[in-house]
């Protein structure tokens, strides 16, 4: 004779119900662990480093968007992209060659 198991209707929530809530809902999917987590207000203050640290990633995230919009330079990426990928050390996405190129040009620029 079989077995019959019902479920719940909704078998697990991943995020915020509402926007008004401070409690969010997650799941790791690799161990399939579902936990809640309550945000609270951040109580110290934004030091120098993170305020450059967050500029950085601003400046570098806006080089890598004009870039890969840039036509007169994708060809030229895409075949140093393409001749990197397979090394040892190499970047597996465009993307994250371009994040690379772009940070080491932001780097040098602004020292």
């Amino acid at each position: 004779m079989g077995l019959v198991t019902f479920l719940d209707p909704v078998d697990y929530i991943n995020g915020k119900i509402s926007k008004n809530s401070r409690t969010i809902y997650n799941r790791r999917k690799q161990s399939d662990r579902r936990y809640t987590q309550v945000r609270n207000p951040r109580l110290t203050s934004v030091t120098s480093d993170e305020r450059a640290a967050r500029l950085r990633f601003g400046n570098i995230g806006k080089a890598v968007a004009a870039r890969r919009k840039n036509l007169s330079t994708v060809a030229a990426d895409l075949t140093a992209f393409n001749a990197q990928k397979d090394t040892a050390n190499g970047y597996k996405t465009f993307f994250r060659y371009l994040w690379h190129v772009c940070a080491n040009e932001y780097d040098q620029t602004n020292g």
